[in-house]
């Protein structure tokens, strides 16, 4: 599996990068089935530390699995005796632009969902709802049943909770 962490938010003026207020963090962990991408992780993180990527790891990946990372500082808290970590330092690397080339073409293909359905604008407290819809739709790209999908769709809204008309106008209302 691949692993990175990147930032979604949309141009505004301020500090850029990590600590931009106005930017989430999100993590991402792609499988690779060389040379093709297997199932996606999406997760909205509060930073990009170890205390945050480190859980998003070891629920996400199963012990004795490979990762690879980038050479980020807070993946080095990985259980060393539970996952084969390979780190991949961009510096180092003889094709430099495919250091992970599974993650990047993922964030793109998001950053570019986010820019043309929502125009870069979207409210945090939402953020992972859009993830999770994306990652529902990237992991069954490949199925050829409909039927499947449906099942798929009608299963997760039966364990989702229920929300009032009530609640869902009061949240549109507070969105304006």
């Amino acid at each position: 599996m691949e692993a990175d962490e990147f930032y979604l938010g949309g141009p505004k003026s301020g500090k850029r990068g990590p600590g931009a207020e106005h930017k989430c963090a999100v993590t991402i962990g792609v499988a690779r089935k060389n040379p093709k991408l297997g199932r996606l992780r999406l997760q909205v993180i509060e930073d990009c530390s170890a205390d945050e990527l480190v859980p998003f790891v070891q629920i996400n990946v199963d012990p004795g699995s490979g990762i690879t990372t980038d050479g980020w500082l807070g993946y080095n808290p990985l259980p060393a005796g539970d996952y084969k970590h390979q780190k991949v330092f961009k510096n180092k690397a003889k094709g430099r632009e495919s250091v992970l080339p599974g993650v990047h073409l993922v964030i793109s293909l998001e950053k570019r969902l986010i820019l043309g359905t929502f125009q870069g604008r979207f409210e945090k407290k939402y953020l992972q709802r859009y993830l999770d819809e994306y990652v529902f739709r990237f992991n069954r790209r490949t199925t050829k049943s409909v039927g499947k999908r449906l099942y798929r769709i009608v299963q997760q809204s039966m364990a989702t909770p229920v929300m009032t008309r009530k609640q869902v106008f009061a949240g549109c209302i507070a969105q304006f």
